[in-house]
């Protein structure tokens, strides 16, 4: 069994304020073994589904917006981000793309076209089910003429996109691109529900485990309406997230 270091056994007895504990820690190099050294053990019991989690993240501001354009502009927006939403494609621990809301993705014509197919029956937090059309919207957000999205550059290469029916979405591409299953699983090409052809992100509306209850000045509430992700973390039933300025 790994022993608690002496700065970890301080830091639980309270002799040791968090600031120092921190900076002491990073000085040595060990910052990412803290679930060991505190704990002294790692657990690695089944999660549990249930109660609250509440999470103190740096970066955040007042000025914070949700709008997908700068959604990953600091640390704070990036879980926020994650925690609300789903992209088409993801990217697992292993490196590796895993489904997420497409089930499916195929290149062809020398990777110049590429379809997805979306997993049916998806619901956004308000009821409604998600269709290509969403898709189709949520990805044009970032390359309209007015656009100031900083993943827009990444999407230069696509002529077009088209709904194949409700459930299926054909990107045709300016050159083949082999890679561009990697591209859709960028975290600023989430999606979210579309409004007389736009998308809605000013709702706060998506398909993530975690819905947004309120927002005062730095600190997000949210709660789990039984999209409980193991694989992701998302167990609880409420979540807050809170900047912390640590200077």
């Amino acid at each position: 069994m790994t022993k608690p270091t002496k700065f970890g056994s301080n830091f639980n007895e309270g002799l040791l304020d968090r600031r120092r504990f921190l900076s002491s820690t990073a000085a040595a190099g060990v910052a990412t073994m803290l679930p060991f050294t505190v704990s002294g053990k790692a657990h690695a019991q089944a999660p549990k589904p249930g109660g609250r989690m509440r999470v103190g993240l740096s970066h955040g501001s007042t000025s914070d917006s949700l709008d997908p354009a700068v959604v990953n502009a600091n640390g704070y927006l990036g879980v926020l981000n994650q925690a609300q939403n789903n992209r088409l494609v993801g990217i697992g621990v292993d490196g590796q793309l895993e489904p997420e809301l497409a089930v499916s993705w195929e290149g062809s014509d020398g990777a110049k076209k590429w379809v997805f197919k979306l997993r049916q029956g998806v619901e956004f937090h308000d009821g409604r089910v998600m269709t290509a059309g969403d898709v189709i919207a949520s990805l044009n957000y970032h390359v309209k003429e007015d656009s100031t999205s900083s993943a827009k550059n990444l999407l230069a290469g696509v002529n077009s996109m088209k709904a194949d029916g409700s459930d299926t979405v054909v990107f045709m591409l300016s050159a083949g691109n082999t890679d561009f299953a990697h591209i859709i699983a960028e975290p600023s090409f989430m999606i979210r529900p579309s409004k007389d052809g736009e998308m809605d992100w000013q709702s706060g509306v998506s398909t993530g485990p975690f819905n947004l209850l309120a927002k005062t000045n730095s600190r997000h509430k949210y709660h789990n309406p039984k999209r409980r992700n193991p694989q992701k973390g998302a167990m609880h039933d409420r979540c807050t997230k809170h900047t912390i300025s640590d200077n």
